[in-house]
């Protein structure tokens, strides 16, 4: 529910016809005092949520009505519209709780930007300005949305988010499905896109609705890991009309699509029949796991920027726990799949593989095996040294599995489990792994990163994960020596003794 306050009827009417589009429920007021006395009266029944003020009115100005208002409603966002540029009234501002500034003339693009601001802020995981739903839900109100994603946790992100602000979303899990949903004739406002995708990606799925005369107005944003220029030219060319970088950030995901869509007006008869409801994607089966706590506290993990993984999930702790666990058990046997995917010549089995880890670690805060993930992905894209990428994703990956996998099973009271397609080594065999590659670091030879790369199982059950990542890197950069004295150091540490004449 938004209060607009503006002295001149012409822009009063026109930010109240703005919001209403944007799926608010909009009252408008010509001055301060009247603002003071319309949010008094909406305390005893729906408070406002949002106000979008003007600076300069006379009696009492935008500052002012802020900051008597706040005394009403202290959970009011504050937009003030002035036409002076925002800067001089910057300090009154934040004095008065001001979130954002929108300078008159007021357009709709201006606007939306404000309102991202204003009602999903970038802030502290704590804070509760991050929880989208409980900030925006009717901010995509009756808008019914495609979304065609081939990863269960991007889906799970997305379809919380959008369903959270009020959209009707289906789920296509491939290009393919999704050109058979809009053949249907399924109406939807917007088609969200993912490039990458088994079966039919998302350039040549957005060709094939493109070419249907009846689809040539439906808006088609693409998503992708890709933000470079050439990218969005792509997807331009292809059809689509606008584009959202992954891992997703929400404030620019719904500024994309209030772009291209408009809430529906609340109330029953608006005539807007929702597309049939989508079936919950299909999970591993997998040991059923205790649903962790809304307020269960967040691990502590080397590499995982909690603070920006639980943005990402619109500050549902609960959410975003059940997704890292879910990651964990779901991406653990990555290297084996691309080493498998590359043995059989299958070279863009391989770079989806890499892209899906890239993709999902960057929504879940994994900062450190994104980046694994993205050199890797690059590498076999482009051409590389193929090996060495491997390596150092493999070893990042199985140290993040391994450090969520013993934060639940802390939580739970249950042992910690080899990871998913990596069984345990025999024992005699791993130490012996461990010796040969050692040697290989005390002889300086180039063969220790191909060695690395084809025992890795073998030398993290010697030596850890988190060793074998410090040492991968130092192979890389060719210092041989800190790299030998990781492993000797490590591989004391889980009882094996490298042999000094190695």
């Amino acid at each position: 529910r938004a209060l607009v306050v503006d002295d001149n009827d012409a822009a009063r009417e026109l930010m109240g016809t703005q919001l209403s589009g944007m799926g608010f429920a909009v009252d408008t007021v010509g001055s301060g005092e009247d603002a003071l006395a319309a949010v008094a009266r909406a305390q005893s029944g729906k408070p406002y949520g949002l106000m979008v003020v003007d600076w300069q009115m006379p009696g009492m100005d935008g500052i002012e009505t802020a900051k008597r208002v706040r005394g009403l409603n202290d959970g009011l966002r504050i937009v003030m519209a002035t036409a002076y540029g925002r800067d001089e009234v910057r300090a009154h501002a934040d004095e008065a709780g001001i979130e954002a500034f929108v300078v008159k003339p007021v357009s709709a693009s201006a606007l939306v930007d404000a309102l991202m601001t204003a009602l999903v802020r970038h802030t502290a995981p704590s804070s509760r300005a991050v929880q989208i739903q409980e900030i925006a839900p009717d901010l995509l109100r009756g808008v019914r949305l495609l979304l065609a994603e081939d990863n269960e946790i991007n889906q799970q992100i997305a379809v919380e988010l959008l369903e959270g602000a009020g959209a009707q979303v289906r789920v296509a899990h491939n290009g393919r499905e999704a050109v058979d949903i809009v053949n249907a004739g399924d109406p939807f406002d917007a088609v969200l896109m993912d490039l990458q995708m088994p079966v039919m990606g998302g350039l040549e799925a957005t060709g094939l609705i493109r070419a249907d005369a009846r689809f040539k107005a439906l808006p088609i944003i693409a998503m992708t890991a890709h933000a470079m220029v050439e990218e969005r030219d792509r997807c331009l060319a292809a059809g689509m009309v606008d584009h959202i970088t992954k891992p997703l950030d929400p404030p620019a995901m719904f500024k994309a699509l209030l772009r291209w869509v408009q809430a529906q007006p609340a109330g029953p008869g608006n005539g807007v029949p929702a597309p049939a409801a989508p079936a919950a994607p299909a999970a591993p089966a997998a040991p059923a796991q205790p649903a962790p706590s809304a307020t269960q506290e967040l691990p502590e993990i080397e590499g995982l920027d909690t603070a920006a993984g639980l943005r990402r999930v619109g500050g549902n702790r609960a959410l975003y726990l059940r997704l890292l666990h879910q990651f964990a058990d779901g991406q653990a046997d990555a290297v084996q799949r691309i080493e498998a995917a590359l043995a059989a010549g299958q070279q863009e089995e391989a770079e989806r593989a890499a892209h899906t880890v890239r993709g999902v670690a960057g929504n879940m805060g994994l900062v450190a095996l994104h980046a694994a993930a993205a050199t890797l992905e690059d590498t076999l894209r482009r051409g590389g040294d193929v090996p060495a990428a491997l390596s150092v994703f493999g070893a990042e990956l199985s140290a993040r599995v391994q450090a969520l996998r013993a934060v639940r099973n802390a939580d739970t009271g249950m042992p910690v489990a080899s990871p998913v397609g990596a069984p345990a080594i025999d024992a005699v065999q791993a130490a012996g792994h461990a010796q040969q590659f050692a040697r290989l670091l005390a002889d300086c030879d180039a063969q220790a990163e191909d060695y690395l790369a084809a025992h890795r199982a073998a030398l993290v059950q010697i030596c850890g994960a988190e060793a074998m990542v410090a040492t991968a890197l130092a192979v890389r950069a060719f210092d041989f020596d800190a790299a030998l004295q990781t492993v000797r150091d490590a591989a004391v540490q889980h009882g094996v003794v490298i042999e000094a004449a190695a």
